[in-house]
């Protein structure tokens, strides 16, 4: 049985300042807790788990589980229905981003929702984009709704927070910023490397981030009304992403 005590320190990790202080934030479900134990960044320092996964958890981080009623894991689960395994994991320290050559780079400016945050790293893991940028006013990656909507991804995704502005504007490689006006995506001349910049969910990209932007690029809408005004932010990056790759791809004649 878990003590109160450990109880209100797991709970805590619910709260970003304590995030912060203590370096630490929880993961949970099967999935997920298996691939953030293949981590190359991303290390477990707790394990808590149902009597029915206890030989699980005990084989993904041996030493480090302890077995709990389902009771004491509905009290420090943030899911409804909690699945069984709960993992306290250390946040990364990725130390000083560096732009590299022939890098895909997504950068996110104020984007508040914890879905999209977690949708969008869900994609650069699937497109294979290794780092994601956020402006400070992002989400925190942490949160508990956006861990879990990272289905594992957060994982092999690298994400780092920064002054983005300042950031951008010492960037070898060109910004591309997504706006309701600019080069449309699908006969831009996209380049093999760069950095997609996405904006806020309401209004879009600050001035401050498209003030170094190099181009300003758009997703043509062929809805005969008009009547959508914009896209999600998360759906606008998939769709930027995929003609992003697929653009370069073709030119590689991979």
């Amino acid at each position: 049985m878990l003590s109160r005590g450990k109880i209100k320190k797991i709970n805590s990790l619910k709260d970003k300042k304590t995030r912060q202080i203590s370096q630490l934030f929880t993961i949970e479900g099967i999935k997920s807790v298996k691939e953030i134990s293949l981590s190359a960044f991303i290390t477990i320092e707790e394990l808590y788990a149902v009597p029915e996964f206890h030989a699980l958890a005990s084989s993904i981080a041996p030493g480090r589980t302890e077995e709990i009623s389902p009771e004491d894991m509905r009290r420090i689960s943030s899911q409804t229905t909690p699945e069984g395994l709960l993992a306290v994991c250390r946040i990364p320290n990725h130390g000083h981003f560096a732009f590299k050559e022939g890098q895909l780079v997504i950068a996110l400016d104020d984007i508040r929702d914890p879905g999209n945050l977690g949708t969008i790293v869900r994609l650069a893991d699937w497109f294979g984009v290794e780092d994601i940028l956020c402006s400070k006013s992002t989400v925190d990656l942490y949160n508990p709704k956006t861990v879990q909507s990272t289905m594992g991804s957060i994982a092999r995704v690298r994400v780092h927070y920064t002054d983005l502005a300042e950031t951008l504007a010492r960037c070898p490689l060109k910004v591309y910023g997504a706006f309701l006006e600019g080069s449309d995506i699908y006969r831009a001349n996209l380049k093999p490397e760069g950095v997609i910049v996405i904006g806020n969910e309401a209004n879009g990209i600050s001035p401050a981030v498209e003030a170094v932007v190099s181009e300003k690029i758009t997703i043509p809408r062929f809805g005969r009304t008009h009547g959508a005004e914009s896209l999600n932010a998360a759906i606008a990056a998939s769709v930027i992403i995929s003609q992003f790759i697929s653009s370069t791809h073709g030119r590689s004649g991979k």
